[in-house]
C-alpha cells in the first residue's frame, strides 16, 4: 500500500444505472414480501374461521345414544330406495297399510364411504346419512 497512513479509504460507488436497477429490485422484493405476508394473514384468518365453524358443529352435535342408528352412503341410499320403489311398483304390488315401506333383510353397501381400514372416512362425511331406528 502506498500513500500516507491518514489516507481515507473510499467505498466504491456503483454506476447510477446499476444503482437504479438494484434499488428497483429491492422495491419489488419488498412489495413481494408484503403481498406474501398479506396472503399468509388472509389464509390464517380463513383457516381460523373454518376451524371455528367445525368446532361449533362438533361441540353442539349430540348423538342420542338411546337410539339405534346406522350410517349409510347418501348416494347408495338414494339408489337403493329408487330401486326398491321401482321393484315394488313395477310388480304391481300395493303398499301394505300396516307394514308401510318396511324392508327386511336387505343390506345397503357402504364401501364408497369407508376408508381403506374399513371405518367411516371423515373426508366423505358430507356423503353420509344417519338413519335412526324407530
Amino acid at each position: 500500500m502506498t500513500g500516507s497512513p491518514n489516507a481515507e479509504i473510499l467505498s466504491p460507488k456503483p454506476p447510477p444505472l446499476a444503482l437504479r436497477v438494484v434499488e428497483q429490485m429491492n422495491e419489488d422484493h419488498e412489495k413481494s414480501c408484503e403481498e406474501h405476508e398479506k396472503r399468509l394473514a388472509d389464509m390464517k384468518a380463513e383457516f381460523e374461521e373454518k376451524r371455528q365453524v367445525v368446532m361449533g358443529i362438533y361441540r353442539t352435535w349430540h348423538h342420542d345414544t338411546g337410539n339405534e342408528g346406522v350410517v349409510v352412503s347418501q348416494q347408495v341410499l338414494r339408489d337403493w330406495l329408487s330401486k326398491y320403489c321401482l321393484e315394488r311398483y313395477s310388480e304391481g304390488k300395493k303398499e301394505d297399510a300396516q307394514s308401510g315401506c318396511q324392508i327386511v333383510g336387505r343390506l345397503i353397501p357402504n364401501s364408497d364411504i369407508q376408508c381403506p381400514h374399513g371405518k367411516l372416512d371423515p373426508d366423505k362425511a358430507t356423503e353420509m346419512k344417519v338413519i335412526s331406528k324407530v
